[in-house]
């Protein structure tokens, strides 16, 4: 109606989820005041530096794709294996975050600091962000902070505040340019890991990464979305799904063979990594592979409330993690030279640092501490914590709830961590505001 106030509307966080949330409610056509609660104006991203010289990230090409067009960026389709740059999407996250600055229906509110408290009645949402003047009346909040907090392990707070301690490595061109040529020990083997140690060792330094059991993600291709397997996936889950993460672990590992795409049955822990290394890039010449069985499964497990819980319990436990958490193929084969040129190597880490020395590390291949020039933390991110303040009761993202009256907080993305069987917060994010947008109720 003419003359109606603006509709108010909160977005806890400023990155990849966050403007694509934003772009698409800026489309709308609603009066909006759009208020971006963050350190960073909206469209700052870690995992989309536009300047980022790193290729790929834990997604499909077609999900970059669909979340490219969400944002309104025409991206050529030539090729369904060809991942759009990194670069290319930071540049895309930026210019969708200029275009909903100018807006005609939308007054967009940004840098308004990280939320301290909140508080939630029958009238609406007050925020209080650190720092700043409190905004009532919001009609709704979006939890958009993903993964940007990293995780600092207990026995590494001691050295967290070092010079040569790197414990936030994103911007990753800022770590490269920052440790070019040194002799640097990654802490980790995971995805951010192999791709820390990568840029470092492409930019003329070595590299040893290091982590308690020393295992790599497995080897992956790419992640299509497969209509058929899918419908697979739903005729199978159809019925009783397990209550439990293990027997839902088992469940799908039985079908994955079924389907004639089977996991590795090789004991990581007992196959030398190099050799592992070798065989799961090999495997990837198969006809079919169980990469193909990623999207299709977390599509249907995020769309059925009985298996979503046990869905991403057993996705993100032993032994699906290794393959939901994979490495793309061009990635391993990039590491499967650095390994060859020893300018990278992998180990166990033991006890540290000896006699309180910064980098005196005790590795499990070596007869003595080895000092380095300087420490990445790679350990991983801290999933974001519930807003203090705000009641559980009034935070969700069904359907049915969202129809009730009162003001809700939605989790987009990695906030829904616990319902959510995801291979990364940006597929779970384009997967839910698409669900939103279609159900009427963006």
């Amino acid at each position: 109606m003419e003359g109606a106030p603006a509709m108010r509307i909160g977005i806890l966080g400023s990155g990849a989820s966050a403007t694509l949330l934003a772009t698409s409610l800026a489309r709308s056509g609603e009066e909006l005041d759009l208020f971006c609660f963050d350190d960073h104006p909206l469209g700052s991203t870690l995992a989309f530096d536009p300047t980022s010289e790193a290729g790929e990230c834990n997604t499909s090409a077609s999900v970059n794709r669909s979340y490219l067009r969400g944002l309104g960026a025409n991206h050529p389709e030539t090729d369904p294996e060809v991942f759009p740059p990194r670069c290319t999407i930071g540049r895309e996250i930026v210019q969708a975050a200029a275009e909903v600055r100018g807006s005609p229906t939308t007054a967009l509110h940004e840098n308004l600091g990280k939320v301290e408290t909140a508080e939630h009645s029958p009238s609406g949402i007050t925020v209080h962000p650190q720092d700043g003047t409190p905004v009532t009346g919001l009609s709704r909040i979006y939890l958009c902070r993903g993964l940007s907090e990293p995780k600092i392990p207990a026995t590494f707070t001691h050295i967290a505040d070092h010079p040569a301690v790197v414990t936030d490595p994103y911007p990753l061109s800022d770590t490269v340019t920052r440790l070019t040529g040194q002799d640097v020990l990654v802490v980790g083997t995971n995805l951010s890991a192999v791709e820390i140690a990568l840029e470092l060792v492409d930019h003329g330094g070595t590299v040893t990464m290091a982590s308690r059991q020393g295992l790599l993600p497995s080897v992956r291709r790419v992640l299509p979305d497969d209509p058929d397997l899918m419908a697979e996936w739903r005729r199978r889950l159809a019925g009783d799904i397990p209550s439990s993460a293990e027997e839902t672990a088992t469940l799908i590992v039985r079908s994955a063979a079924e389907l004639d795409r089977p996991f590795p049955t090789d004991d990581p822990t007992k196959t030398p990594r190099k050799d592992l290394l070798e065989k799961e890039i090999d495997d990837c010449d198969r006809e079919t592979h169980w990469s193909e069985l990623i999207i299709p499964l977390a599509r249907v497990l995020n769309r059925s409330p009985e298996a979503a819980r046990p869905g991403s319990e057993a996705m993100e436990g032993p032994p699906l993690r290794r393959y939901t958490n994979a490495i793309p193929l061009d990635t391993a084969c990039r590491l499967r030279q650095a390994l060859t040129e020893e300018t990278l190597r992998i180990t166990t880490i033991g006890p540290l640092l000896e006699a309180g020395e910064l980098a005196d590390f005790r590795l499990d291949d070596l007869d003595r501490p080895r000092r380095f020039d300087a420490v990445v933390l790679a350990c991983g991110w801290e999933l974001p914590g519930p807003v203090p303040g705000l009641p559980d009761r009034w935070v969700s993202g069904r359907s049915s709830d969202l129809r009730r009256t009162g003001p809700w907080a939605v989790p987009i993305g990695i906030e829904a961590h616990d319902v959510l069987a995801v291979p990364n917060g940006l597929f779970a994010a384009e997967d839910q505001i698409r669900g939103l947008a279609t159900a009427g109720l963006l």
